[in-house]
């Protein structure tokens, strides 16, 4: 049963922990926490493995304590506003023992990577880049001195490396992957991660519709892999446009570009009986938010090919508007409550879809004929929908700077 953030200045020691550690599990979906649910179960209780190695599909290796107790305490003071818990500096201090003389016989090679992912967030939502890249840095470097491998065969229930399920395994090599390719688009650095590992992920199976949290976490690193790709896309195809201002893009590389296209279609198809299904059944939030985020990046992504083709291709230019107003309906459907397990990511798809929108509100302006018929009333709604949320999200986490094309001035 969780205890009310409220009541934490009131609780023993023990009974803050236990609440911290339950509050960072209500954020594990967001964060990376790419454990089993039996593994969770065990974290929420603080019952850490006796040889700190993972040494069975329930152990949890103290160094996941720790981070959970710090994620949680950090996370209890946002939400309420109240600083300066001794806790967290005390579970920092233990984390950083434990890592800097990982990985050994206190820290296994899988965890380690796993924890460097989440200190890396922690770090990164502290406005600390500097601190966040080296973790994300040194989690590569573990995958790489280690020779790490993403599981390829679906069929295989524990990796040869570790203890851990080779979806676990899976899902904590993607996490690093997921948070890489984000922040080279968020924070316009280069990857640090190793091109085999990004190779591998190429050909790793897709899961099953009823997927777990673990296969939403492969499902979100495609959607911000095609974000990232449709990004490179468009901007090599800007990068040949000619003096008279038409596009040389290569005829060789439309194959490129219908390519990704239809993994972005293929993707959306999966994506969305997922969605339908959390919203009809309910229960838990986190994957029915990680699924919207997942449609938000690929609906982007879609928006950001179609606009390529929009001024000469008249469908395109339909599609491309289709795409900008599924990233606004996505967007309106989250509450005030939800921004604070949401993504650094959504402002890309916002500034995707709102130069769309813009586009065809300079369209309306000039009395051009718009798809579907918009009038300029709809396309500022969306406008507004897409700023509101941004300015949210911008509060609910203080690593997000909102992008200069939802200013509100600009509505």
């Amino acid at each position: 049963m969780s205890l009310p953030p409220s009541d934490a200045n009131h609780l023993s020691g023990p009974q803050r922990l236990w609440l911290f550690r339950d509050i960072f599990l209500s954020h594990g979906l967001q964060l990376g926490c790419c454990i089993s649910d039996t593994r969770a179960a065990a974290l929420r209780f603080g019952e850490s493995s006796t040889s700190a190695v993972v040494t069975s599909s329930a152990a949890v290796p103290p160094v996941l304590i720790h981070i959970a107790q710090l994620w949680g305490s950090l996370l209890w003071q946002e939400t309420n506003h109240k600083f300066g818990l001794a806790e967290e500096d005390d579970q920092l201090a233990k984390v950083q023992v434990l890592l800097d003389i990982a990985p050994n016989d206190v820290c296994d090679p899988v965890t380690t990577v796993l924890a460097h992912c989440l200190v890396s967030m922690y770090h990164f939502s502290k406005v600390n880049i500097v601190d966040g890249r080296e973790h994300l840095a040194r989690a590569a470097l573990v995958v790489s001195e280690n020779h790490l491998r993403l599981c390829l065969d679906s069929s295989s229930i524990f990796s040869s490396n570790s203890l851990y399920s080779s979806q676990e395994i899976n899902a904590i090599l993607l996490q690093l992957l997921y948070q890489d390719t984000a922040g080279t688009m968020l924070l316009n650095l280069p990857a640090l991660v190793g091109v085999d590992l990004y190779a591998q992920f190429q050909n790793l199976p897709v899961p099953p519709r009823d997927s777990s949290k673990l296969d939403l976490i492969v499902f979100r690193t495609k959607s911000v892999f095609h974000l990232n790709e449709a990004n490179h896309l468009a901007n090599v195809w800007h990068g040949t446009t000619g003096a008279e201002g038409q596009a040389s893009f290569p005829v060789q590389s439309y194959e490129w570009y219908f390519d990704l296209v239809q993994r972005i279609s293929n993707h959306i198809a999966i994506l969305t009986p997922i969605l339908l299904q959390h919203v009809v059944i309910g229960g838990d939030p986190e994957p029915l938010r990680a699924t919207k985020l997942c449609l938000a990046m690929e609906h982007a992504a879609a928006a950001e090919l179609y606009e390529l083709l929009a001024a000469t291709e008249p469908l395109y230019c339909g599609k491309s508007l289709t795409s900008a107003l599924e990233v606004v309906q996505i967007t309106s459907t989250f509450d005030d409550s939800d921004f604070h397990f949401l993504d650094p990511i959504l402002g890309v798809c916002w500034t995707t879809a709102t130069t769309v929108l813009r586009r065809i509100q300079g369209m309306i302006k000039l009395g051009s004929a718009v798809p579907l018929q918009l009038d300029e009333w709809t396309i500022r709604r969306g406008l507004s929908t897409m700023i509101s949320a941004s300015v949210k999200l911008e509060r609910a986490m203080p690593f997000v700077v909102r992008p200069p094309e939802l200013s509100t001035a600009q509505t």
